[in-house]
């Protein structure tokens, strides 16, 4: 194949990839590149090196040395890699179109190189990197967001369950959009060509370090996630999840306990992370912050089970159990209300439960 007749097919030249795939044979395919490349012919999709030689008012103009000036629109994307560019400056150019039905006409980007460059440093980024990413709009599922890396804009959409460690309310989904946050990276979806992120993962990053400062006497403030019979569940430091028992809880939530829902914000201090990095809270001391294995009390008989006795050692209601044996049957005659003398045998901290013995 003549490289006069490679100059002469201007279609040819410029779909040169599809025709690898239309009879060309890998050898006639290499043959037709080289001599495109040295008659230095645009072709669609490659980069050329180029100098930015002026502007008119919709485009930056580049020259390498075709026979017109590569063309570069304007668009907010473009301007942005041509802010620090100044005339004679060299610069790297990929040709997105050619076009010779009226007039030849070389089109151009730049900002597309350093797109493709953003999108290989997402593919190979590690799991514990994150990126800025600006939340653009609310939907249903979650929200359209932007991530901003390498000078570039890359779609990606923030499903509502990775928006946050948990739950985001109703009323506070909104205050997210305009942001900019750091997240994770999760996996690129090719049907829609978004990239799927997540807060919760970039949160859950900064939790050791965030338990790490966790002070005792520091009165931290937290919003309120969920409820249970047992306690109150609370968000704060942004990354952080404790509870609160509900005998932990100041005497006006403890007594409105069934009006406690999510959102509503607490103050509380911390009393102990445990080994399972479970973070436990306290809005006042109870029993359980001075508890020890040995020690009496004088405790009122609450409730008999099959399992044993249960027994009231304080205000608060907090109960401990004598469980069922030969040695404890004589407080199945006990009446609910009777006051007993017990001893602490043993403290279960995780499954808070206290066990008893008579004295």
């Amino acid at each position: 194949m003549k490289q006069e007749e490679l100059v002469g097919d201007v279609d040819l030249l410029y779909l040169f990839e599809d025709e690898k795939t239309n009879g060309y044979s890998e050898e006639e395919y290499t043959e037709m590149l080289e001599a495109i490349e040295a008659a230095h012919i645009p072709q669609i999709g490659r980069p050329f090196e180029a100098v930015f030689v002026a502007e008119d008012e919709h485009h930056f103009l580049l020259d390498s040395k075709f026979k017109d000036y590569i063309r570069v629109p304007k668009t907010s994307e473009e301007r942005n890699f041509f802010r620090h560019v100044k005339i004679n400056n060299i610069i790297d150019v990929v040709v997105t179109s050619i076009s010779d039905k009226r007039e030849y006409i070389i089109n151009g980007s730049v900002a597309i190189i350093y797109k493709g460059e953003a999108h290989k440093m997402l593919e190979n980024m590690e799991y514990n990197s994150y990126v800025d990413v600006r939340v653009e709009k609310l939907t249903p599922a979650g929200y359209t967001c932007m991530i901003e890396l390498n000078g570039c804009e890359l779609e990606a959409f923030l499903p509502q369950v990775l928006a946050g460690v948990n739950r985001i309310p109703d009323a506070e989904k909104e205050s997210l959009v305009g942001q900019k946050l750091e997240m994770c990276v999760e996996t690129y979806s090719k049907d829609k060509g978004t990239w799927i992120v997540s807060r919760r993962k970039y949160l859950e990053l900064l939790i050791p370090e965030f338990i790490e400062q966790l002070n005792s006497d520091t009165l931290y403030k937290g919003t309120v996630t969920d409820t249970k019979t047992y306690g109150v569940f609370i968000e704060f430091n942004e990354c952080l999840t404790g509870m609160i028992y509900k005998t932990a809880l100041l005497p006006e939530y403890r007594d409105n306990f069934r009006n406690i829902k999510a959102g509503d914000e607490m103050e509380f201090y911390v009393k102990e992370v445990n080994h399972k990095n479970q973070i436990v809270l306290i809005q006042q001391s109870t029993l359980w912050d001075e508890i020890k294995v040995g020690q009496v009390f004088e405790g009122t008989v609450s409730d008999h089970k099959h399992f044993g006795t249960l027994v009231a050692l304080d205000d608060d209601n907090t109960k401990g159990l004598i469980r069922s044996n030969k040695e404890s049957d004589d407080v199945i005659e006990t009446e609910v209300g009777e006051k007993v003398k017990v001893k602490i045998s043993k403290i279960d901290y995780n499954m808070r439960r206290i066990y008893l013995e008579l004295v």
